[in-house]
C-alpha cells in the first residue's frame, strides 16, 4: 500500500469514525473493520525497529527494572488500628 493510499485510508477511517455508532450501517461497520486491519499492517511495517527492540528484550531476558529509588528489600509499613474507640 502506497503512502498516498495509506493517507486516504486514514482519512476515510476518520470520516467513518465521526459517524455516531448508533447511526452506522452494517456496510460502514464492515468498512471500518477492513480499514483498521489494513492500516494495522501498514503501521507494523512503519515501525520495525520497535518490534526488533521488543524481540531482543524477550530473547535476552533483559527487561528494564523498577525506577531508581525503589527497593524490594524495604517492606511496606502497615498501620495497625489502635484498640481505642
Amino acid at each position: 500500500m502506497g503512502e498516498l493510499q495509506s493517507t486516504s485510508s486514514h482519512r476515510r477511517l476518520k470520516e467513518l469514525l465521526a459517524i455516531s455508532e448508533t447511526e452506522r450501517t452494517d456496510a460502514q461497520w464492515n468498512e471500518i473493520n477492513e480499514l483498521e486491519i489494513s492500516l494495522t499492517s501498514v503501521n507494523q511495517k512503519l515501525v520495525p525497529e520497535k518490534r526488533d527492540r521488543q524481540k531482543k528484550a524477550v530473547s535476552t531476558g533483559h527487561y528494564p527494572g523498577p525506577p531508581s529509588g525503589w527497593s524490594k528489600s524495604q517492606p511496606r509499613k502497615h498501620h495497625q488500628k489502635s484498640g481505642r474507640r
